[in-house]
């Protein structure tokens, strides 16, 4: 397994591992408009040059924003999750990042405990953030 990062060719796969792990995806569109984002950035995770995971990210003020981070169902639990988010610690300190934000889905305990095992804290509540029923952690690792 590889992890790089992305390029125009892989935003079709990005976008259908997006498809099949949320509910309410980012479309290929919307991939395509943030490619020439200069301030958004996506690693990719490759295993026999097909593309098997992913986390996206905006730089904001000093600090990075992971937007999302998708793993296939039949490559979960394998530590790429993790690997993306080492990978993504790696290029913090040496580009001098201050801290890495995310929201995550209260009800999604795998993903709460994977960040806390990597050192975010939660620091907040967005009530009814996910289609207006679920509520999303705000967490945060400074560096």
């Amino acid at each position: 397994m590889k992890i790089r990062n992305w390029t125009n060719d892989d935003i079709v796969s990005v976008a259908e591992i997006e498809k099949n792990c949320f509910s309410k995806p980012w479309t290929l569109a919307m991939l395509e408009e943030e490619i020439n984002n200069p301030y958004f950035f996506c690693l990719v995770v490759e295993t026999d040059n097909i593309v098997i995971a992913y986390l996206n990210y905006h730089i904001i003020n000093g600090q990075y924003h992971i937007a999302n981070i998708a793993v296939e169902s039949n490559y979960r639990r394998k530590g790429i999750a993790k690997g993306l988010l080492k990978e993504l610690l790696r290029s913090a300190k040496e580009n001098n990042i201050s801290g890495i934000t995310l929201e995550v889905n209260s009800n999604n305990a795998a993903a709460e405990n994977l960040y806390k095992k990597m050192g975010f804290k939660t620091m907040g509540i967005r009530k009814k953030y996910y289609g207006g029923t679920e509520d999303a952690l705000i967490m945060w690792l400074y560096l």
